[in-house]
């Protein structure tokens, strides 16, 4: 084996920038591990399960994702969670909430108006405020923006893309936080340019392994 990858990330503009260790001596700029946490809870799923069905399959989630930043800050290490805007609100309107307006109606009808008291699943500002002030410091970018909507390039329209991306920035400016970093809901790129335009700096593309080229089918998931 002459190499072994760590982690590829990518700038705002598109390039790609690999980050390998090579076993044979050469040297490379920096060799860098990036640990990233999408950070989404029920908003990653809002078009494929309720309530109860993501707390079967994902039991105690709030809980494995406390316990987790708990760990990560007891040995000393950073990460980048990417939050989806939604879940750093302290509550909301649902679909009827003005920070939704713009949106396609088909994707916020299932969001739950509550906060996080009695929608746990849907919004945990205090959670994203403990990661933004935890030490050693964490990474909190944006993950698709305010409400995991799907980046379909060219199925969704620009105009939409855009709302939705700006919505999340503002959602996570409410806490004080500018995300820098970004990763695309399930991981389906698109619109790459919106990014620099709206303070991305480096966004997490694709695996460069087989199984993420050949896609969500069959031979990807044999792969």
């Amino acid at each position: 084996m002459t190499s072994f990858e760590l982690s590829e990330t990518h700038d705002a503009s598109g390039h790609r920038r690999a980050l390998f260790a090579h076993d044979d001596g050469r040297a490379f700029e920096r060799v860098v591990a990036v640990l990233s946490i999408d950070t989404e809870c029920i908003w990653g799923f809002l078009d494929k399960f309720d309530e109860a069905l993501f707390e079967m399959h994902y039991p105690n989630a709030i809980a494995v994702t406390e316990r987790l930043l708990t760990l990560l800050c007891h040995a000393g290490l950073s990460a980048t969670w990417t939050v989806v805007g939604g879940f750093s609100l302290s509550g909301s309107s649902g679909a009827l909430d003005p920070r939704m307006e713009g949106l396609p109606r088909s994707w916020v009808s299932p969001i739950r108006a509550g906060d996080e008291s009695n929608a746990p699943l849907w919004y945990a500002r205090s959670f994203v405020e403990r990661v933004r002030d935890s030490h050693p410091a964490q990474d909190v970018g944006l993950h698709g923006g305010l409400t995991h909507m799907v980046w379909n390039d060219p199925v969704t329209p620009r105009e939409i893309v855009c709302r939705e991306l700006q919505a999340g920035i503002q959602a996570l400016g409410e806490i004080g936080v500018v995300p820098r970093s970004f990763a695309f809901p399930r991981n389906v790129e698109g619109y790459h340019q919106l990014l620099a335009s709206n303070g991305i700096r480096a966004y997490r593309g694709i695996s460069p392994a087989l199984s993420a080229k050949l896609g969500r089918n069959v031979p990807g998931s044999i792969m």
